[in-house]
């Protein structure tokens, strides 16, 4: 009991409401209402006024049409984030090669996505011109075990780790997946044909993992668009030019 106390005690439980309602406006593509965010974060209203009231002093919130939306403020934060990243400075001149050299005159995108939390988000892309605009949203951000990045990086996690993200009978589910993830050293595909939420007609992807020198998973580098669905195994020409590029990221990584 002591023990638990004390862990509890070692955090701010006011940092951690604001963060739980950054969370939950950030999830939502119509913002929320104060009411809403009550509810979904199990908060007494009056409390809920409070943190609100201090995010949007902070510019972390505003209040659109009395919903509440993130506030110009997260973008800084983002911008100075991804400015200081060491995954997008090792991952861009890889990325760009490939879009310029490899891939070029392709309708794809290549981009680096890295894990936070239970989702996998968006760390830099490139593009051609001839990459139709419709492809381009939808991956910004996906839950990690439904993205073919998330799961090249669940498959090299301890299995206890997995678990506290995805939960264990998910897990089990994906654990065939994973092994053939492993087999084909870190690559995993989305077919067209499965038609994914999310994805665009006739949009495909192929997926690798990025590890450090010491064998960490830390991001999935990706190619997505159409044109893509015949390079969409393992073994195909793409994978392991994808595959390479990931290797060689993760060496400079160290």
């Amino acid at each position: 009991m002591g023990a638990a106390r004390t862990a509890r005690g070692s955090y701010l439980q006011s940092l951690q409401r604001s963060i739980l309602v950054l969370d939950l406006v950030s999830t939502s593509p119509v913002g929320m209402s104060a009411r809403e965010l009550a509810e979904a974060a199990n908060l007494d209203r009056t409390v809920t006024h409070r943190v609100i009231r201090t995010l949007e002093r902070e510019e972390l919130l505003v209040k659109q049409s009395n919903r509440f939306v993130l506030g110009p403020r997260t973008l800084l934060l983002g911008n100075r984030y991804l400015a200081q990243s060491p995954l997008r400075a090792a991952a861009l001149p890889f990325q760009i090669d490939l879009q310029h050299r490899s891939f070029a005159g392709r309708p794809w995108r290549v981009a680096v996505l890295a894990p936070v939390g239970s989702t996998m988000t968006l760390v830099s892309e490139t593009w051609s011109s001839t990459t139709p605009l419709d492809t381009l949203p939808g991956i910004m951000n996906r839950t990690i075990d439904q993205a073919a990045s998330g799961r090249c990086v669940l498959a090299y996690l301890p299995e206890g780790k997995v678990i506290d993200l995805i939960g264990e009978a998910r897990a089990a589910d994906l654990a065939p997946r994973f092994a053939a993830i492993r087999d084909a050293d870190g690559v995993d595909y989305v077919s067209a044909a499965d038609k994914p939420p999310g994805f665009a007609p006739g949009l495909s992807l192929v997926a690798a993992v990025i590890r450090r020198r010491d064998g960490q998973p830390v991001g999935g580098l990706i190619v997505s668009g159409t044109e893509l669905e015949q390079y969409t195994s393992r073994d195909s020409e793409v994978a392991l030019q994808l595959l390479r590029a990931a290797k060689q990221i993760g060496s400079v990584l160290g």
